[in-house]
């Protein structure tokens, strides 16, 4: 086994076990009404229990602020991708808070990290992270929400830098070991979506990464697929990204008021 099938295995396996403890609008195309428009569910035929649904943790707040993350400001749980497959509950109710500078998802799976200019971006900046899981060897969806606080266009400036920082990340991630390949379907100055695809002789991992800044506020969500040779239950039935980048946003929007 190579040194990076290993540390691949290792980096999704911690975000698995996180998920066990616990912009405004891109481009205005009229998405389709496929599996993964904003207004349809996706069309995979789902069990009706599974990992993602189970409880909360004790500690989660469902109802109010983690990190100083509100719980209007997360995609709602019907929006994320699969949803039909997972049923993906509400992602305050699992939310951790996490202070800005550390990985977000597709950082760990590609092994990157961010320059050290971006450093001081931490000062008054509030932040948690969300990670659901669909069970073991099917998908999981984590979203990660920094918010900098005020309304000073050093506060916007400082979400615009990390946005940024992060679309480069994406563009180049490549795990040392893995064959990568990064495909962008949607960019613009405030958001990113892109799909990273790392293969390692006869298996890999799928990541479906999704950026967007509202302002003073950025967030990422990450859905990726199992490690390995196995294929989950539901099959990737997105056919629209800037639909999922808008149900991305407009919660941040209505949340902090800064759209």
């Amino acid at each position: 086994m190579s040194r990076h099938t290993t540390a691949l295995r290792a980096a999704t396996a911690v975000l698995v076990a996180l998920g066990a403890l616990t912009a405004c609008d891109p481009a205005e195309p009229e998405p389709a009404k496929t599996a993964q428009a904003p207004a349809a569910a996706p069309s995979s035929e789902a069990p009706a229990q599974n990992a993602a649904s189970a409880p909360a943790s004790p500690t989660a707040k469902a109802g109010g602020t983690v990190g100083g993350i509100p719980a209007s400001a997360w995609m709602a749980g019907a929006d994320i991708p699969l949803d039909s497959a997972y049923h993906w509950p509400a992602q305050a109710g699992k939310a951790k808070p996490v202070k800005n500078g550390e990985p977000f998802a597709f950082e760990t799976l590609c092994d990157s990290a961010r320059s050290s200019d971006l450093a001081g971006l931490g000062t008054g900046a509030d932040g948690a992270q969300s990670l659901l899981s669909g069970g073991t060897d099917e998908w999981q969806a984590q979203q990660t929400i920094v918010h900098f606080k005020g309304t000073s266009s050093g506060a916007v400036q400082s979400a615009g830098a990390l946005l940024r920082a992060l679309t480069d990340e994406v563009k180049a991630c490549a795990p040392d070991g893995a064959t990568p390949s990064v495909k962008v379907t949607a960019e613009d100055p405030a958001y990113l979506a892109a799909t990273i695809t790392l293969k390692q002789g006869s298996g890999g991992i799928t990541v479906h990464e999704y950026l967007t800044t509202t302002s003073t506020t950025v967030a990422e969500l990450t859905v990726y697929g199992p490690y390995g040779t196995k294929k989950p239950k539901a099959a990737w039935t997105v056919k629209d990204d800037t639909a999922v980048l808008r149900l991305l946003g407009a919660p941040l929007c209505d949340a902090f008021k800064n759209c």
